[in-house]
């Protein structure tokens, strides 16, 4: 009697292993589609329904006995308000990504969104490259041919520069056009990818995967730990928002220093930096003295005031330097009574207004807010402020930062954005993103 020959089933390993045999004869540039479906054996026909007794694990387009054991299993009534639909993670058509609030990050978050809006800024953290910080690379330099593409505007030269104003920066831009098809080879570092974690590692990497995020996310928010733990910020202790933009544009000016990229290593100057002078003049022989500064925002005093302009006003209103506080004039030699007070000579592309809402109370010795209402024009007309009102300077409202709560020690953060193209204004609270109206809009009063 002829005896019946018994199936041998295969192990799972040695199903995998037959999947990925192609790899030993074929190298990587030759790699296809079908060698890809082979690997998933994505190519295996759906399993015959009734035939298996279990989900075959050999077989990914089985489909028998899928998800029985959480559906035979014990139900847990309190697990199922657990369960999210993923339908409400998911980003609507035309809307723009909120950022999640860990804690206490909504003033991070406001910020982080503001910035996200300006165009210019966000164009110019997108050609950050990393292989110019020494913490993102690893290696030594090695010679590249022509970097023109990468580097647009460069002037092709491993040599740190100083910082430049905003002219010298144009025509050296338009300058060197012409120049850098000339330059053959330019030192870069390195890049070592082999064995390392490509995540970014700089606070100009996490700002510019965060904004690719927030630009092409098909997520109704994300998370933005990775850049508040390489800031070193407590997600739990809630900062000043006015603090907290001051020291992170300081951080990002020193550290794009190193891009060769003019566009780049200039981009917090051209976008936020303007000019002004302290114009001191001596009650006693008439002498002026004048002290120029740079300034990223003007911090305006709101107390007493109803409208913007009368806080401008103030700000540039003539000081008396008299008694302890008098001024040591050089033409006299002693110190002698004087008035002082700012000009404007420079305004930059992204105008930053600071209202003081937080203020030293002397008598509590502790921070108060103030909730005075403060009154501003969508369009600007910053002319009469300037020291030369021959051309007229307007600005369009584009943000507000708003703080909720009347303490200076506890509150929310939310911001109000003008979207560019559509010139829609948006509510940016955490996660939640809203189309404001009319009313909206008339409503928000706090701060620029």
């Amino acid at each position: 009697m002829r005896g019946k020959q018994r199936a041998v089933a295969t192990t799972k390993y040695q199903q995998q292993k037959a999947a990925w045999k192609w790899i030993e004869s074929v190298s990587p540039d030759d790699v296809s589609q079908q060698h890809i479906n082979m690997a998933y054996r994505l190519d295996l026909k759906p399993c015959k329904l009734g035939v298996c007794r279990r989900n075959c694990k050999g077989n990914p387009r089985c489909l028998a006995g899928l998800g029985e054991n959480l559906w035979l299993g014990e139900i847990d009534d309190e697990s199922w308000h657990e369960i999210e639909d993923p339908n409400l993670e998911r980003r609507s058509e035309g809307s723009f990504v909120g950022l999640k609030n860990l804690g206490a990050t909504c003033y991070a978050n406001t910020l982080l969104q503001v910035w996200f809006h300006n165009e210019e800024f966000r164009k110019a953290m997108y050609q950050w490259l990393p292989q110019y910080s020494p913490k993102e690379t690893k290696g030594s330099p090695v010679k590249t041919s022509n970097l023109q593409n990468n580097t647009p505007n460069s002037d092709n030269t491993c040599k740190s520069e100083s910082t430049e104003t905003l002219c010298d920066s144009t025509t050296k831009a338009n300058s060197t056009q012409s120049t850098n098809e000339d330059v053959g080879i330019q030192c870069v570092p390195k890049m070592s990818l082999e064995g390392e974690d490509i995540a970014p590692k700089t606070v100009c990497g996490h700002l510019q995967l965060l904004f690719a995020l927030l630009e092409h996310s098909h997520r109704r928010y994300i998370d933005p730990s990775a850049l508040i733990e390489c800031l070193g910020l407590d997600a739990a202790q809630q900062q000043d928002a006015q603090e907290f933009s001051k020291l992170l544009m300081s951080l990002l000016e020193e550290t794009l220093q190193q891009q060769p990229n003019t566009i780049v290593r200039n981009i917090i100057q051209h976008q936020f930096c303007g000019q002004y002078a302290y114009v001191t003049k001596c009650n006693n022989c008439g002498g002026i003295s004048q002290r120029s500064s740079t300034f990223y925002e003007l911090d305006l005093n709101i107390q007493g005031h109803k409208q913007l302009c009368e806080c401008l006003q103030e700000f540039l209103q003539e000081e008396k330097l008299e008694g302890a506080n008098q001024y040591l004039c050089e033409r006299c030699n002693a110190k002698q009574n004087a008035t002082r007070r700012i000009q404007i000579h420079s305004l930059p592309p992204v105008l930053n207004l600071q209202l003081l809402r937080f203020i030293f109370d002397r008598q509590t010795g502790r921070k108060k807010k103030l909730n005075t209402y403060i009154q501003f024009p969508e369009v600007l007309d910053m002319t009469p402020y300037m020291a030369d009102k021959e051309s007229e300077i307007l600005y369009d409202l584009t943000a507000v930062l708003i703080h909720r709560g009347p303490s200076a020690y506890s509150g929310h953060y939310i911001a109000h954005i003008k979207d560019k193209k559509t010139g829609v204004w948006y509510k940016f609270n955490d996660e939640e993103i809203e189309k404001m109206g009319e009313i909206g809009r008339a409503s928000c009063r706090e701060r620029v």
